[in-house]
């Protein structure tokens, strides 16, 4: 392709160079969303073949079926060019090809932190046994390209995150996917907001992937880097501070999660999940004065909330602060 052409089809978005990885710098936003929605279907293809319960397989079939319905018809009424993989398949067995080494590994691994926290087969309460989420998850990794033990590792670091947490304790998702994110990823809304076409938890990692930008998705487990740069921060701390207490604490534990994870899996590697915190308390603490020189009384409902939120945001911060400093220790 010339290199003054504008990209004309999905493959024009890839960066051949890094084993076909879609490049941060061209690919639309769109695309990761598209790309994330495809690899749900094929982790629920993961999970349904462990299920040996024929009556529960045939209800996760129906489920299934009901994603590929929304899936597909989000794809008819996609107007973005180049989001959808050619030879675009919901088929079982088919979908490999198309998530395989696509996504950067940052998005891979949010994708198997989002299993671990969200249900797949939201808004379906569909149980699924915890060695049989487990190993779908360890072939869903290989699936999308990265080492099967980061599925081990999405599991410690969602459990350090939520402590107590049992399989099949999934929060619901509809908390999270807020309108300002969507926004601001630019995905379509009836792609994004179709009833379980896309889950909570890969749109949420879409919206990152988007927030991110360019600047950092490719290498060291980076995404949501740019976020943190100047000029940025109030737009996304914003974002990810909007709606109660309880969404803010979902967000939250997502980032944390991640964090945990990518210094987990690579302590030397820049964590920018942590600056992104960073830019939600500064944000906070200032919102915090203003309702206190404003508001009737230094007990307001407003000040109880965002009192709530700093706390949650302090707690991911500190346990994050205490986890670098145990993996330094261990490095000397």
């Amino acid at each position: 392709m010339n290199a003054a052409s504008p990209p004309s089809g999905f493959e024009d978005y890839f960066e051949w160079t890094a084993g076909g990885m879609i490049d941060p710098d061209t690919a639309p936003e769109s695309q990761w969303a598209a790309i994330a929605a495809l690899s749900n279907l094929q982790l629920l293809d993961r999970i349904i073949e462990h299920e040996r319960d024929l009556r529960r397989r045939d209800r996760m079939m129906k489920a299934r079926l009901h994603f590929t319905r929304n899936l597909e018809a989000a794809v008819a009424s996609n107007q973005t060019p180049g989001a959808f993989p050619p030879g675009f398949t919901t088929a079982p067995g088919r979908i490999r090809g198309l998530i395989h080494k696509k996504l950067p590994e940052a998005m891979c691994l949010g994708l198997l932190i989002a299993a671990e926290m969200d249900n797949p087969f939201s808004p379906f309460a569909i149980k699924v046994s915890q060695d049989q989420h487990a190993r779908a998850l360890e072939t869903f990794a290989r699936d999308l390209g990265v080492p099967a033990r980061w599925a081990a590792q999405a599991d410690d670091s969602v459990a350090a995150v939520a402590p107590g947490r049992g399989r099949g304790d999934w929060k619901t998702w509809a908390m999270v996917i807020g309108g300002g994110l969507v926004a601001i990823a630019s995905v379509p809304l009836a792609f994004v907001l179709a009833p379980a076409g896309l889950a909570g938890g890969a749109a949420f990692v879409a919206g990152l992937a988007a927030l991110g930008g360019p600047a950092g998705m490719m290498g060291g487990l980076s995404i949501v880097a740019s976020v943190a740069a100047a000029g940025g921060t109030t737009m996304t701390a914003g974002v990810f501070l909007a709606g109660s207490a309880a969404q803010v604490e979902t967000r939250v534990k997502i980032l944390h999660a991640n964090a945990h994870a990518k210094h987990s899996l690579r302590p030397a590697t820049p964590v920018p999940e942590i600056p992104v915190l960073e830019a939600m308390l500064r944000d906070l603490r200032q919102d915090l004065e203003r309702h206190r020189e404003i508001d009737d009384g230094r007990s307001s409902a407003p000040i109880k909330e965002i009192d709530k939120k700093i706390k949650t945001v302090e707690g991911a911060l500190t346990a994050l602060s205490r986890l670098k400093a145990e993996k330094g220790r261990r490095n000397r």
